[in-house]
């Protein structure tokens, strides 16, 4: 009886850390870097540039860069990202490295966001405004340095309406 009455009360969540989402989020780049590095050195001639060392080349190629080709290497990242994540967030509310160190992404009210809303406003959306010229750097660094707030809750946490929390 005591059990009953004592699951109908909410049980306290604590906010993540901001070193352990810190190390949730260097895992997640861990995985997705073999992706952006194919994608990378298929959609650029790179070659050329690391053999040669040339630094002011490359950066000068870089920025030459028409939209067709830098549209596939923002937008494949963040779909093969969505497609390595998408079941652990749509069943746990975590990537694969936020389940590593047992934390997860919760609506305000502590529950699961839909997927959707999620993975869209919380990852796609963002990757979209960091790759925009000028603004999506400065947009990346406040997104960051957001997470000094009290409620520990970086930029893409309040678009998404979420914070991270202790997973049980």
């Amino acid at each position: 009886m005591e059990d009953d009455i004592l699951d109908h009360f909410e049980k306290p969540v604590e906010l993540a850390s901001r070193l352990t989402r810190l190390f949730a989020s260097i895992i997640d780049s861990i995985i997705l870097m073999p992706v952006v590095l194919i994608l990378y050195f298929y959609f650029l001639d790179l070659n050329y540039y690391l053999e040669d060392q040339d630094i002011f080349g490359l950066s000068e190629y870089l920025n030459s860069l028409e939209l067709t080709t830098l549209l596939p290497l923002t937008f494949l990242p963040v779909l093969f990202w969505v497609l390595i994540n998408y079941h652990t967030l749509e069943k746990y509310g975590q990537t694969l490295g936020k389940r590593i160190f047992k934390i997860k992404v919760v609506t305000l009210n502590n529950e699961l966001p839909p997927v959707g809303k999620l993975v869209f406003h919380r990852y796609v959306l963002i990757s979209i405004i960091s790759t925009l010229p000028f603004v999506g750097g400065i947009f990346s660094i406040v997104d960051i340095l957001f997470i000094f707030r009290d409620d520990k809750r970086c930029l893409h946490d309040i678009i998404a309406e979420t914070k991270v929390v202790n997973a049980d």
